[in-house]
């Protein structure tokens, strides 16, 4: 089956009007799987270091323009990228090597993935589950001691040096810096206040006092 597609591959491909440029090739060819000895559909097929590539269809044929130095590389998910060097593949290439068109059969290496194990334990009723999650141990650290290294100086100056400006993780970071501090030095509680909202709040008694009807102390009027 495969031979046969390749050579309609090579008699198509010869009809049409030769390469000129001799550094220049039309590589054709199969991506097939290693293990199964068939075809893989839809592989992304790239020239290194370059914007050049195609995508091979269902049957896993491909067709690109390449040049004597690339290096071809092929991806597809579930399977190990694999890479043709173009000069070390015509040394070896048993047809002629002058001949602008070029075939090729690539075969891919299924990639086994080791996923981590997981515990699936059914419940009855949201009740089981909501005691399950209350029964699960905390950890032995004091969370206290947990807060505390979560709010070290030293942590909070690199990340805000670091992640970007936002303004409510900075009023967040700070509120948490001064309940800390609090907690330590037994300061005065504090309320933040959102500065624009002070401002509309002074505005707004100014705006008030105005508006205020002057009284009126003339109790004998003529």
């Amino acid at each position: 089956m495969i031979t046969g597609l390749l050579l309609g591959i090579v008699f198509m491909l010869h009809s049409q009007s030769p390469v000129k440029n001799k550094e220049i090739y039309q590589l054709s060819g199969l991506v097939i799987n290693k293990k199964t000895n068939e075809p893989i559909p839809f592989v992304q097929v790239v020239i290194h270091n370059s914007r050049r590539g195609t995508i091979a269809n269902e049957t896993g044929f491909f067709s690109l323009p390449v040049s004597k130095n690339d290096t071809v590389l092929f991806h597809s998910i579930g399977f190990k990228d694999a890479k043709l060097i173009l000069s070390n593949y015509l040394k070896s290439y048993e047809l002629d090597p002058q001949n602008p068109y070029i075939y090729v059969i690539e075969y891919l290496i299924e990639d086994t993935i080791q996923l981590p194990s997981i515990t699936i334990t059914p419940f009855q009723n949201a009740e089981e589950l909501k005691t399950a999650i209350l029964n699960v141990p905390l950890p032995s650290e004091r969370l206290d001691q947990i807060s505390q290294n979560n709010l070290d100086p030293a942590l909070l100056k690199y990340f805000m040096k670091t992640l970007e400006v936002d303004d409510k993780e900075r009023n967040r970071a700070v509120t948490q810096w001064y309940q800390y501090q609090y907690q330590r030095q037994r300061l005065a509680p504090m309320v933040p206040l959102d500065p624009l909202t002070l401002a509309r709040l002074i505005n707004h008694l100014v705006q008030q006092s105005k508006a205020k009807k002057p009284k009126n102390y003339d109790y004998w009027p003529d």
